[in-house]
C-alpha cells in the first residue's frame, strides 16, 4: 500500500537514537527499570512487590496522588515504586506499603537453574495435597 504525501508520524532514526540515549541515563525520571539478568533474590522480591503496586494502581484506575495517600507516601516516592527503582527501598518498607493496599503473604521457593529444570530428577519424593470435589484433602507423591 502506498502512502500519500510521504508523511510519517514516526520520528527519524537519529531522533530516536537521542531519545534512547537520554532514557538510558540513570536518573531519567519516567522509565521503568528492569531487573539485571543476574538479579539477587532480594532484588527479585523487591521488583515483584513494585509490580504488584503498579498492577493495583492500574486495576483500580487510581491516580498517583490517591495511591500516595493510601500508602502514606509522597508522589515522588510512589513514582519510585511504580517505576521499579528498587534501590531506593528496603524489602521491609515495600512489604509495609503493599500491606497498606491489600493483604498478602510472601512465599519462599527454590528456583532451579534453567538448565536443570528440564533434566531435574526428583531425588526425594514430595508430598502434595489438593482438595477433591467433596472438599476432602487428597495427598499424593510426585
Amino acid at each position: 500500500m502506498k502512502r500519500k504525501n510521504n508523511i510519517s508520524f514516526f520520528p527519524p532514526e537519529e531522533r530516536l537514537a537521542k531519545i534512547r540515549e537520554k532514557m538510558l541515563e540513570p536518573n531519567y525520571p519516567r522509565v521503568n527499570r528492569s531487573l539485571p539478568k543476574n538479579a539477587t533474590s532480594l532484588e527479585k522480591s523487591k521488583y515483584f512487590l513494585c509490580k504488584k503496586v503498579l498492577v493495583y494502581k492500574q486495576e483500580n484506575k487510581l491516580p498517583v496522588e490517591k495511591l500516595a495517600k493510601k500508602i502514606n507516601l509522597t508522589v515522588p516516592e510512589v513514582e519510585d515504586i511504580l517505576f521499579s527503582r528498587i534501590d531506593k527501598f528496603t524489602l521491609d518498607r515495600l512489604v509495609s506499603y503493599v500491606g497498606n493496599l491489600f493483604s498478602f503473604h510472601l512465599d519462599i521457593h527454590e528456583d532451579l537453574p534453567k538448565n536443570a529444570r528440564n533434566s531435574a530428577k526428583v531425588k526425594n519424593p514430595v508430598l502434595f495435597a489438593s482438595k477433591t470435589a467433596n472438599n476432602r484433602s487428597k495427598k499424593y507423591l510426585k
